[in-house]
């Protein structure tokens, strides 16, 4: 749940820094507000995706990171060419692209999305929140295949 170090993180007066350049208390720009950063998580990943737009703006982040679409949040390994992100930039193309060293952010606030390289997506606690939601998912669906196993 990470983006490449390069990509550039939106700060609430509009200027742009490198995730990789960004600072525990920095204050980054939201949809309609602003939160600060609270930590910060710096890893390596073997592989990202690459997700490009109409618009010519692109990202490289973990297939699992999630990602502002048109209608709600998505995991960028549910993203599909023609899905529309956040601001009417429909999504030309997803690639993998090799690894490298990736970065994470946590806010003050969860639920509010950041902006990196123009394209909003969830920060670390929306992130795990995400992922806590789908294991859960699995489980029961597990659960329920089990029940009807037992019951025949």
């Amino acid at each position: 749940m990470s983006l490449y170090k390069n990509t550039q993180i939106m700060m609430v007066d509009g200027s742009k820094k490198k995730i990789s350049d960004v600072c525990i208390g920095d204050i980054v720009k939201t949809d309609d507000s602003h939160i600060k950063i609270k930590n910060i998580f710096r890893g390596w990943e073997e592989s990202l995706v690459e997700i490009k737009t109409i618009d010519g703006i692109s990202i490289q982040l973990t297939e699992d990171h999630v990602v502002r679409v048109d209608d709600g949040w998505k995991e960028s390994f549910e993203l599909k060419v023609g899905d529309i992100l956040r601001k009417d930039d429909k999504i030309v193309s997803i690639e993998d692209v090799p690894g490298c060293e990736v970065y994470d952010i946590e806010t003050d606030s969860d639920g509010l999305g950041i902006y990196a390289n123009d394209i909003v997506v969830g920060d670390f606690s929306m992130n795990n929140s995400f992922k806590i939601r789908r294991s859960n998912k699995d489980m029961l669906a597990k659960l329920m295949k089990l029940s009807e196993d037992l019951h025949r």
